[in-house]
């Protein structure tokens, strides 16, 4: 396993899969991860510095669309995350919310 950024929110540190045994959690966290990196490095990282991405970030994790296999709720299901509680860590460590940067 990678190290892990100390800056991501303590969830997804906690649930980081021990091994790669479990191929489908392993994808969902990795999701999970990248959409927290994009979002949290995005003003410092030239290669996520795009405004269109970060919004549907944005939108991606404040959706609760249970139907879509890949969706955030059912990614932080599969890897035994509490989807308010990552919506929160990311809405405290980012200072957004529902609807902050939609028009």
């Amino acid at each position: 396993m990678p190290e892990l950024d100390p800056a991501l929110p303590p969830s997804l540190r906690e649930a980081a899969p021990s091994s790669l045994d479990d191929a489908d959690r392993y994808l969902m966290w990795g999701m999970l991860v990248d959409a927290a990196e994009a979002l949290v490095l995005g003003a410092e990282d030239p290669w996520r510095d795009d405004e269109v991405l970060i919004s549907e970030i944005r939108d991606w994790v404040f959706a609760d669309d249970p139907e879509w296999p890949f969706s955030f709720v059912n990614a932080c299901a599969a890897v035994g995350i509490e989807a308010a509680r990552l919506r929160a860590e990311l809405g405290a460590w980012l200072a957004i919310a529902p609807g902050a940067g939609r028009e």
